[in-house]
């Protein structure tokens, strides 16, 4: 019973902040700040998934949390006000 909302807030989660950090990746490579991530002879690879792992894992864990909260919340009042009727 609960594990759909889990599993809905999974998929929210991965989704999500794979969306939000492909963005941030991208634009951090073409703003490339001090250059940092490439030089005219090289991209520097492994800073660049440094940093988008570095993004990935917090708003997964907050996306995730967020939406559980919600759906879970969600699913106890439909379950509480379908037992009164």
């Amino acid at each position: 019973m609960l594990f759909k909302p889990f599993k809905q807030s999974l998929y929210a989660a991965v989704i999500g902040s794979f969306l939000i950090t492909a963005v941030i990746t991208v634009w951090a490579y073409i703003e490339n700040p001090g250059q940092v991530f490439k030089s005219d002879q090289h991209s520097n690879k492994t800073l660049l998934i440094d940093t988008a792992l570095s993004w990935f894992w917090p708003l997964a864990l907050f996306i995730f949390g967020v939406v559980y909260v919600v759906l879970l919340t969600k699913y106890i009042l439909d379950a509480k006000y379908s037992r009164k009727e």
